[in-house]
């Protein structure tokens, strides 16, 4: 069964990593925030009232700052062999979280 706590656990590392992208516990769920480049404002809010919505929400962020890692400073789109590279470690991901 899934839980919050293990959605933090695989995703830990990224969590860490990531400075645009921030959850906060709330008495309704967890509120993820998506901050703008500056960090001064927030661009998405999302609650995440169960673990699969969170793990949803944490895994589509993921894949983004994955992409943005690889294309930042090139300014073109990522290549067939970059889009799979992606996804696979977001399967990966996903399945850490089964």
């Amino acid at each position: 069964m899934l839980t919050f706590e293990k959605v933090f656990e695989v995703f830990r590392e990224y969590l860490d990593a990531d400075d645009e992208f921030e959850i906060v516990k709330t008495h309704r769920g967890y509120t993820v925030l998506n901050w703008d480049d500056m960090g001064c404002d927030w661009y998405g809010v999302h609650l995440c009232s169960t673990p699969e919505t969170l793990r949803d929400a944490v895994l589509s962020a993921y894949g983004t700052f994955l992409e943005y890692e690889i294309i930042k400073g090139r300014g073109y789109d990522l290549t067939e062999a970059e889009e799979k590279t992606v996804q696979d470690k977001c399967a990966v991901m996903l399945a850490r979280c089964q």
